[in-house]
């Protein structure tokens, strides 16, 4: 099997980073001795932080998939302790924890303002009403400004491309009729 991560927190004592399953295999096998690649981090909140994000590199790089609940679990809890907040300006920004777990910085976004303390209204997903908003409207002006995108749908699907777009713009000029007057 291959070798165990483990962080040797002081001589003799160590914390797991990759390999808990193999660990216990061995163990219930009465394996004694397992082949351990020793990590030596600082012991401070940089070696926490550097001891966390090994454990997840090394987890998806090879680990068994997590949920999706269980990602958004851990990118929460890593933004809580790491994250770069008003209290932490050289924290980790949503674009490096992006990075460590292959999301866009859009995702880990909507992700963290689940945990968000705010006075917007949340929506069906947990996500705000504006983040839901603003990240369909982006996807939306994405895919209308590429013209070879639309040429080729078009030319697969004119009627049914054409007829959804034109509902599209009836429910915007609706809702623009509906509120510009209410904000004027």
């Amino acid at each position: 099997m291959p070798a165990i991560k483990v962080w040797e927190v002081n001589p003799g004592v160590y914390r797991g980073i990759d390999g808990y399953h193999r660990w216990r295999i061995a163990k219930d096998r009465g394996v004694e001795h397992v082949l351990a690649v020793l990590y030596r981090f600082a012991s401070s909140d940089e070696g926490e932080k550097a001891f966390q994000t090994e454990c997840i590199r090394s987890n998806l790089h090879h680990g068994l998939p997590l949920t999706k609940a269980q990602r958004d679990a851990a990118i929460l809890g890593f933004w809580r302790r790491w994250g770069r907040t008003e209290g932490r300006p050289h924290g980790e920004t949503l674009d490096s924890i992006g990075k460590l777990f292959s999301l866009t910085r859009q995702r880990v976004h909507q992700i963290v303002s689940l945990d968000a303390h705010s006075d917007e209204t949340c929506g069906a997903h947990g996500f705000s009403s504006f983040a839901r908003f603003t990240a369909a409207t982006r996807r939306m002006s994405t895919l209308l400004a590429d013209s070879a995108f639309l040429d080729q749908l078009v030319d697969e699907r004119a009627d049914d491309v054409l007829d959804g777009l034109r509902e599209l713009n009836h429910a915007i000029a609706a809702v623009l009729a509906r509120h510009t007057s209410r904000h004027r």
